[in-house]
């Protein structure tokens, strides 16, 4: 039993180093998003909330951002539910008003949810959020 969680720490630790070097490519027409989630991810303050909205983007974004605390991720879940961001960014703000809540949405989950930032203004609930 003790091998196999030392394979799954080394496969784990390989991930994040096959992560880091995708971000340094280079890209001419377009952003790079793991060096966008690099970047967030060294500015992220230690009060931050993560909230990952999207399917296959949200594990990617998993292997680079590095939740700051016990329940600081947020995410779909397995089944990779679009459009649960925002929501789940309400919640955690209303819950924690002093953290520092971030939305990372892929392009297809920010469809469901672009409508909730009228709810967050008339609210005076604000967060920060990324499209990739």
């Amino acid at each position: 039993m003790k091998k196999f969680f030392l394979v799954l720490i080394f496969i784990s630790m390989r991930l994040r180093f096959v992560f880091r070097q995708k971000g340094l490519e280079s890209t001419k027409a377009h952003l790079n998003p793991v060096r966008v989630l690099q970047q967030l991810e060294d500015q992220l303050p230690d009060n931050a909330i993560l909230v990952g909205d999207g399917g296959d983007f949200v594990a990617t974004a998993a292997y680079v951002l590095r939740p700051r605390g016990p329940l600081t991720w947020l995410d779909p879940g397995a089944f990779g539910t679009l459009g649960v961001g925002a929501g789940f960014a309400l919640g955690a703000k209303l819950v924690r008003p002093e953290a520092s809540v971030w939305i990372i949405y892929g392009d297809g989950a920010l469809g469901y949810s672009i409508m909730e930032y009228d709810t967050f203004i008339r609210h005076k609930v604000y967060e920060n959020f990324i499209d990739l």
